[in-house]
Protein backbone atom coordinates (compact mmCIF):
# COMPACT_ATOMS: atom_id res chain seq x y z
CA UNK A 1 0.00 0.00 0.00
CA UNK A 2 2.55 3.11 -0.79
CA UNK A 3 0.16 4.57 -2.98
CA UNK A 4 -0.77 7.65 -0.94
CA UNK A 5 -4.55 7.61 -2.34
CA UNK A 6 -4.31 3.95 -0.76
CA UNK A 7 -2.59 4.94 2.52
CA UNK A 8 -5.40 8.20 3.13
CA UNK A 9 -8.38 5.99 2.50
CA UNK A 10 -7.08 3.23 4.77
CA UNK A 11 -6.65 5.74 7.27
CA UNK A 12 -10.36 7.06 6.45
CA UNK A 13 -11.97 4.20 6.66
CA UNK A 14 -9.60 3.26 9.71
CA UNK A 15 -11.07 6.62 11.23
CA UNK A 16 -14.52 5.88 10.26
CA UNK A 17 -14.43 2.54 11.76
CA UNK A 18 -13.15 3.93 15.05
CA UNK A 19 -15.89 6.17 15.20
CA UNK A 20 -18.47 3.55 14.60
CA UNK A 21 -19.98 4.92 11.24
CA UNK A 22 -18.24 1.55 9.49
CA UNK A 23 -20.50 -0.87 9.29
CA UNK A 24 -19.51 -3.52 6.63
CA UNK A 25 -16.96 -1.19 5.44
CA UNK A 26 -14.78 -2.23 8.85
CA UNK A 27 -14.38 -5.61 7.29
CA UNK A 28 -14.23 -4.82 3.79
CA UNK A 29 -10.60 -4.75 1.52
CA UNK A 30 -10.48 -1.60 0.12
CA UNK A 31 -9.79 -0.90 -3.27
CA UNK A 32 -8.90 2.57 -5.32
CA UNK A 33 -10.13 3.40 -9.13
CA UNK A 34 -7.13 5.62 -10.18
CA UNK A 35 -9.41 6.43 -13.85
CA UNK A 36 -10.62 9.82 -13.12
CA UNK A 37 -8.76 12.80 -12.67
CA UNK A 38 -10.84 13.58 -9.28
CA UNK A 39 -9.24 10.81 -7.38
CA UNK A 40 -9.80 10.99 -4.34
CA UNK A 41 -13.09 10.92 -2.70
CA UNK A 42 -13.82 10.82 1.25
CA UNK A 43 -16.71 11.03 3.26
CA UNK A 44 -17.92 11.70 6.88
CA UNK A 45 -21.29 11.79 8.54
CA UNK A 46 -22.58 13.78 11.22
CA UNK A 47 -22.37 12.70 14.37
CA UNK A 48 -24.65 13.36 17.23
CA UNK A 49 -24.21 13.55 20.94
CA UNK A 50 -26.15 12.63 23.96
CA UNK A 51 -27.11 15.55 25.35
CA UNK A 52 -27.61 17.58 21.96
CA UNK A 53 -31.10 17.30 19.94
CA UNK A 54 -30.50 14.48 17.13
CA UNK A 55 -29.57 16.14 13.90
CA UNK A 56 -30.54 15.25 10.55
CA UNK A 57 -28.17 13.06 9.02
CA UNK A 58 -25.34 14.27 5.94
CA UNK A 59 -22.51 13.23 4.41
CA UNK A 60 -19.90 15.56 3.69
CA UNK A 61 -17.76 14.40 0.60
CA UNK A 62 -14.00 16.53 0.07
CA UNK A 63 -12.27 15.68 -2.98
CA UNK A 64 -8.77 16.47 -4.56
CA UNK A 65 -9.47 19.24 -7.27
CA UNK A 66 -8.71 18.80 -10.99
CA UNK A 67 -7.51 21.73 -13.18
CA UNK A 68 -7.81 20.05 -16.41
CA UNK A 69 -9.03 16.83 -18.52
CA UNK A 70 -6.83 15.63 -21.41
CA UNK A 71 -3.49 15.92 -22.86
CA UNK A 72 -1.97 17.80 -25.24
CA UNK A 73 -4.45 20.30 -24.89
CA UNK A 74 -5.99 20.26 -21.81
CA UNK A 75 -9.45 21.33 -21.37
CA UNK A 76 -10.68 23.04 -18.14
CA UNK A 77 -12.95 21.67 -15.24
CA UNK A 78 -15.46 23.97 -14.58
CA UNK A 79 -16.80 21.82 -11.77
CA UNK A 80 -17.68 18.30 -10.79
CA UNK A 81 -21.02 16.12 -10.88
CA UNK A 82 -21.63 13.98 -7.72
CA UNK A 83 -23.52 10.78 -8.03
CA UNK A 84 -24.96 7.92 -4.97
CA UNK A 85 -25.80 4.42 -4.74
CA UNK A 86 -27.44 2.27 -2.11
CA UNK A 87 -24.86 -0.22 -3.80
CA UNK A 88 -21.30 -0.40 -4.42
CA UNK A 89 -20.33 1.20 -8.19
CA UNK A 90 -24.52 1.36 -9.28
CA UNK A 91 -25.25 5.14 -8.90
CA UNK A 92 -28.62 7.15 -10.35
CA UNK A 93 -28.15 8.33 -13.27
CA UNK A 94 -28.73 11.56 -12.72
CA UNK A 95 -25.66 13.69 -10.12
CA UNK A 96 -27.13 14.97 -7.08
CA UNK A 97 -26.74 18.28 -8.14
CA UNK A 98 -28.47 20.17 -10.40
CA UNK A 99 -25.24 22.36 -11.81
CA UNK A 100 -21.91 21.43 -11.85
CA UNK A 101 -20.27 22.01 -8.03
CA UNK A 102 -17.79 24.59 -8.35
CA UNK A 103 -15.32 23.80 -4.97
CA UNK A 104 -14.21 20.35 -4.41
CA UNK A 105 -16.53 19.34 -1.81
CA UNK A 106 -20.31 18.41 -1.83
CA UNK A 107 -22.77 17.90 1.54
CA UNK A 108 -25.31 15.09 0.59
CA UNK A 109 -28.16 16.92 3.06
CA UNK A 110 -30.69 13.58 1.92
CA UNK A 111 -29.94 10.48 3.48
CA UNK A 112 -31.58 7.83 5.90
CA UNK A 113 -30.33 6.74 9.32
CA UNK A 114 -29.63 2.83 9.07
CA UNK A 115 -28.62 2.78 5.33
CA UNK A 116 -24.95 2.83 3.48
CA UNK A 117 -24.13 4.81 0.78
CA UNK A 118 -21.70 4.96 -1.99
CA UNK A 119 -20.73 7.93 -4.33
CA UNK A 120 -18.26 8.84 -6.86
CA UNK A 121 -17.62 12.22 -8.53
CA UNK A 122 -16.75 13.25 -12.25
CA UNK A 123 -14.92 16.07 -13.41
CA UNK A 124 -17.20 18.81 -15.96
CA UNK A 125 -15.12 20.22 -18.52
CA UNK A 126 -15.79 24.14 -20.32
CA UNK A 127 -16.56 21.68 -23.39
CA UNK A 128 -18.84 20.14 -21.04
CA UNK A 129 -16.92 17.00 -21.38
CA UNK A 130 -17.35 13.99 -18.12
CA UNK A 131 -14.61 12.55 -16.53
CA UNK A 132 -14.78 8.67 -15.75
CA UNK A 133 -15.96 7.95 -12.07
CA UNK A 134 -13.25 8.72 -9.46
CA UNK A 135 -12.72 6.04 -6.62
CA UNK A 136 -15.81 4.65 -4.84
CA UNK A 137 -16.07 5.87 -0.87
CA UNK A 138 -18.64 4.64 1.30
CA UNK A 139 -20.81 6.28 3.88
CA UNK A 140 -22.34 4.11 6.23
CA UNK A 141 -25.28 6.35 8.37
CA UNK A 142 -25.47 5.22 11.89
CA UNK A 143 -29.29 3.91 13.34
CA UNK A 144 -29.42 6.40 16.06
Amino acid sequence: MNNPNQILRAIFVALLCALGFGLGACQKKDTVNERSPSSQVSATSAQETASQKPVSPSVTLTWKASASVGKPSPDPVIGYNVYRGTRPQQYEPKPLNSTPVEVPSYVDMTVERGKTYYYVTRTVTAQGVVSRPSNEVAAAIPPQ
